[in-house]
């Protein structure tokens, strides 16, 4: 058995530098695991300050997202027939030498040939909590399997997150799709139906929780990004859910003052309706990422504690919520249709953690968010303008989509296994520094209209 280990880098130079210095003095030298275990490092952004070794590969990469370097470095592992199994992770997940290794016995000792290892997730917030440890796709959620024994849950896992997935080669039949970022793992994982996925306690990491990365740009990616879970992994009702699912994003960040990322979604859906093509022509995402970058403006942390000193602000911790208040919350549309008179004159403050702090923007004027990562805060006022603009955009949206939309998911579903194809990513990987050919391409990508 031999074991790549393929670790995707945008600029985080020195989790990397580290991590690679700790691995190559406590696993890569030795002689028991030199020669079977090997780091491919697929650098998407600016040159890394570290030089390829004997157990080291650094590689530079056209920034194709997550998707695009995972698959690089899968490419690179599949060219050498001795590599037996891969094992995807993040750069800003830790986890220690020990469960690499720990992983890597359990596949090599492993009487089960398909055998792919799910690693456990712990927030960085939360160390003593395992948050996931494998998790079930459900049309368009996702059911998390927290594992409270040290044996494989029983339970069937649909996929592993790839801040820590270890799988075969042999039995991998699909690429990542490219998605640049989010989702990628979950479409990998339910499409490899030969991998046997299975998670231990004892093989974990601990990664920055999710709800601390909120932004209109990450809610633009999971609105367009699910077209293509709902077109493979529930083609006959993907239709009814997407359109449910969209319109749930829009009220609910628009009740509570989150109008760009509103705005995000509905840009993300306009993506998603333009079919297999658009994901060609932006495999690299510059221009959706310049898109939503013009529309972000107050949703970003910029003000200090000291630049709102003139708001009287209230504790979150004084908002209840019964069902008399949801019901006015809801046929007041969270206060839009209620006048100015109506509302407090306080500011209040919550957590940037809150996806959809609705309850805490009900009545005020303006709601401060306050930053996960840092002390940074971020000030969104009431808009009844942007509130009906906003939901009328979507509702028209959906009206002309009647009818297209399950056109747009079928057109998917025929596509989406030559995106996931090696041919296909030999293709975009022909653009990289120093790519060399592996196979004969496929035949071009037939745009269909």
């Amino acid at each position: 058995m031999k074991l790549a280990i393929i670790i995707t880098s945008y600029n985080r130079h020195d989790n990397l530098i580290a991590f690679t210095k700790l691995i190559k003095q406590s696993l890569l030298s030795h002689a028991k695991y030199s020669q079977c275990i090997h780091l491919f490092i697929i650098n998407n952004g600016e040159p890394i300050p570290l030089k390829s070794s004997a157990s080291v590969s650094i590689i530079t990469n056209q920034n194709f997202g997550g998707s695009g370097g995972f698959a690089r470095g899968l490419y690179e592992a599949s060219k050498d027939p001795s590599f037996t199994h891969c094992l995807f992770m993040d750069d800003d997940a830790g986890c220690d030498v020990d469960t690499i290794e720990q992983t890597f016995l359990t596949l090599k000792h492993s009487q089960t040939p398909n055998l792919s290892i799910a690693g456990c997730m712990i927030n960085e917030d939360e160390p003593d909590i395992i948050y996931e440890s494998g998790a079930q796709v459900r049309y368009f959620g996702l059911k998390c399997l927290p594992n409270k024994a040290v044996q494989p849950s029983r339970e069937v896992i649909d996929y592993g997150g790839w801040w820590f997935y270890a799988f075969p080669i042999s039995y991998t039949d699909h690429y990542p799709f490219p998605f640049f970022v989010r989702y990628d793992d979950i479409l990998f994982g339910v499409m490899n139906r030969r991998h046997l996925k299975q998670s231990f306690e004892d093989i974990c990491c601990i990664q920055p929780a999710f709800n601390t990365k909120f932004c209109p740009f990450l809610h633009y990616l999971v609105s367009r990004n699910k077209f293509i879970i709902g077109a493979y992994t529930a083609p006959i009702r993907a239709s009814i859910f997407l359109r449910l699912f969209f319109l749930h994003q829009v009220i609910y960040f628009t009740f509570c003052y989150r109008y760009e990322s509103a705005r995000a979604v509905i840009e993300g859906f306009k993506d998603g309706l333009k079919g297999s093509q658009f994901w060609v022509d932006n495999i690299e995402c510059i221009e959706p990422r310049e898109r939503i970058a013009k529309l972000t403006i107050n949703e970003e942390y910029q003000y200090s504690i000291e630049d709102l000193t003139n708001y009287s602000i209230d504790s979150i911790k004084a908002v209840k919520d019964g069902p008399f208040k949801k019901a006015v919350r809801a046929l007041t549309f969270n206060s839009h249709l209620l006048p100015s008179a109506f509302f407090k004159k306080s500011t209040r403050m919550t957590s940037g953690r809150f996806k959809y702090p609705t309850r805490h923007a009900f009545l005020q004027k303006q709601i401060i968010y306050a930053s996960p990562n840092n002390d940074k805060l971020m000030l969104l006022k009431h808009s009844k303008k942007d509130c009906f603009k906003i939901l009328g955009s979507a509702c028209w949206l959906l009206f002309k989509t009647s009818f297209s939309l399950h056109e747009v998911l079928q057109q998917y579903r025929k596509d989406i296994p030559y995106l996931t194809s090696e041919s296909f990513w030999e293709r975009q990987f022909s653009k990289s520094e120093g790519f060399e050919k592996k196979t004969s391409a496929d035949k071009p990508y037939n745009k269909r209209k």
